[in-house]
């Protein structure tokens, strides 16, 4: 597996072999992309800031509705981010904001220095430890869109709404693929569990196993996942090519301002 931000690197290094014959043709073709029949995209979501409802409420502040309120006084010593060199999430909102930012971005990730970001190492530090719905002190994460279904489906009945709201003006999406190992010692088998992946009951299980969106287009979302989701209207697409052409040189700036 492979997503938006590595693809480049992946499909540069060869690491794959191509598709051939796997069948895409119920898949959202605004997810595919790559032009080269090697990566078949099989889920996406969208990493956002979410926040905190009860403890901003209690505090008197407003949610941030863009990703340039994150850098706002309000915010101070509230947020706290992924190391993007060694996080998923962290990289996927490190790449949006230098794309949606271009020669700011700098400016903009010094500001959050300035305004007290926390850096973790790994969204499971982030959210398990660090964010306050979970007993930290930070009520602003970088997790996902889908985070608040989570917190409701894994309660086990103890919560009826989520703890967590999603700041959707500050979502950018993530997509996943599968592909077949170059030299794998059964391709074919490799293939066929492709195909199974994007089959529709594959596709129908995702939401409430990894709690992501399926690739496949009119796949029906559970009332677990659908009642407590907000999809974000306008998320960051990221650029492939911008992203595999400048992903080390952002990740170097980034860590010479943040780490």
């Amino acid at each position: 597996g492979v997503d938006n931000t590595l693809m480049g690197r992946a499909l540069d290094a060869e690491v794959f072999e191509e598709l051939g014959e796997v069948d895409l043709s119920g898949i959202d073709p605004d997810l595919q992309l790559d032009d080269t029949g090697t990566l078949a995209p099989v889920q996406y979501g969208d990493v956002c800031v979410n926040y905190d409802v009860a403890a901003l409420a209690d505090a008197g502040v407003a949610p941030p509705e863009t990703f340039e309120d994150l850098t706002e006084p309000r915010f101070s010593g509230r947020l706290v981010v992924e190391n993007p060199a060694t996080s998923s999430p962290g990289l996927v909102f490190l790449a949006a904001t230098s794309q949606l930012f271009g020669d700011g971005a700098e400016e903009f990730w010094t500001d959050l220095r300035e305004n007290d970001v926390a850096v973790s190492g790994s969204w499971d530090d982030a959210w398990n430890i660090l964010y306050s719905v979970n007993g930290g002190d930070r009520p602003l994460v970088v997790s996902y869109a889908s985070s608040p279904p989570a917190e409701v489906y894994y309660s086990e009945g103890e919560r009826s709404e989520p703890a967590s709201g999603v700041a959707t003006g500050t979502c950018a999406r993530q997509v996943e693929f599968a592909s077949v190992l170059r030299g794998a010692a059964e391709p074919a088998l490799g293939r066929r569990l492709i195909e199974e992946m994007l089959s529709p009951e594959w596709q129908a299980a995702l939401p409430l196993t990894n709690f992501v969106l399926p690739a496949r287009t009119g796949t029906e979302l559970p009332p677990e996942f659908a009642d407590h989701f907000v999809a974000p209207v306008d998320p960051v697409v990221l650029d492939p090519v911008l992203v595999d052409e400048q992903r080390d040189e952002w990740i170097d700036r980034w860590r010479s301002l943040l780490e």
